[in-house]
């Protein structure tokens, strides 16, 4: 007698490969992969607080947007957080 799940056997398809990038691919390398073709290096974009846009995307990202953030002193410190 067996014991089996059917799952394994009613998956429309295999995945051939996956692929992760760290950043947002241009429209270009994403037609290149869609081609077959090897994508060419792009630069990792730089974020840095002193862009206001990326500081604005980082405190509304961790909900800041009402007042920002306090800067810690002390080395250690615990912060709960209430809703």
């Amino acid at each position: 007698m067996q014991v089996q799940s059917m799952y394994q056997y009613v998956r429309g398809g295999d995945i051939d490969e996956i692929r992760i990038y760290d950043h947002a691919l241009k429209a270009e390398s994403v037609a290149a992969l869609v081609a077959g073709k090897p994508v060419a290096a792009e630069a990792v974009p730089v974020r840095s607080f002193a862009n206001p846009v990326f500081r604005e995307e980082w405190l509304t990202r961790y909900d800041w947007t009402k007042e920002p953030p306090v800067i810690l002193t002390a080395p250690q410190t615990a912060i709960r957080r209430s809703k």
